[in-house]
């Protein structure tokens, strides 16, 4: 299973396990994005500040 089919409870799990960081699962998920991105599912992408949140996270998920 990818780390963008996970689900909430799922990844939690990974991260809280050391499995799956927080910037690979966001990773997973932009890619994903992008692979729709012909379905203009998402209006406005930011990918830069998700990677910034997804790294502050692993430092509090490390700490």
């Amino acid at each position: 299973m990818g780390a963008n089919t996970l689900t909430i409870a799922g990844a939690r799990d990974a991260l809280r396990r050391g499995e799956l960081s927080a910037v690979d699962l966001t990773m997973a998920c932009l890619t994903a994005i992008d692979a729709g991105d012909g379905l203009n599912a998402f209006v406005h992408k930011t990918p830069d500040i998700a990677l910034d949140q997804a790294r502050a996270a692993d430092v509090r998920i490390a700490a």
